[in-house]
């Protein structure tokens, strides 16, 4: 795969050990190992980019070393993402979960994509909905069982705002 641009050359991507200026290209080009075991040791990328402004550095480009993990130590590599769930999940009485079987198989899905959590907005004025002292989890814990049976991690949000007064927020 390729990408080719017709503006003036300001992307590439190279190795980051090379000691000589980087050249500019006008087509950065990703070509996949189509056998691991003949492939070179991978060495760590580096971006180097063009910054169209009035004070350029010595040459007008600037070199980025991408990071591929998150620490040090085993596990695994990358940026943990997390997914918020929609804020409906929970119904307007936080007894139920709404949409079990779209929930649970969209859980799958998120599972599949490397999704290693999600967000979950807990409106405090569902839970303590009908009396003062009297709160309702049993849907944001099925919620919370759900994905957890999918091996996802889920952070909470306590919303202690009005709900409704929000963009996209549901009018309960």
């Amino acid at each position: 795969m390729a990408i080719a641009s017709s503006s003036t050359r300001s992307f590439c991507s190279t190795s980051a050990d090379l000691s000589t200026r980087l050249p500019r290209l006008s087509t950065v080009a990703f070509i996949p190992s189509l056998r691991p075991s003949l492939s070179l040791k991978l060495k760590p990328l580096s971006v180097s980019s063009r910054l169209n402004s009035s004070n350029p550095s010595e040459n007008g480009d600037l070199r980025y070393h991408l990071n591929r993990g998150r620490g040090r130590g085993p596990g695994p590599k990358g940026t943990p993402v997390f997914v918020k769930l929609p804020l409906d999940a929970v119904g307007p009485t936080a007894a139920q979960v709404r949409r079990r079987k779209t929930m649970e198989q969209s859980f799958r899905a998120l599972v599949a994509a490397g999704v290693e959590g999600v967000v979950l907005e807990v409106w405090w004025g569902l839970v303590e909905r009908d009396a003062p002292k009297v709160y309702i989890w049993q849907g944001y814990k099925e919620l919370i069982a759900m994905a957890k049976h999918c091996g996802l991690k889920v952070r909470v949000i306590l919303a202690f705002h009005q709900c409704g007064t929000g963009p996209g927020d549901p009018h309960w």
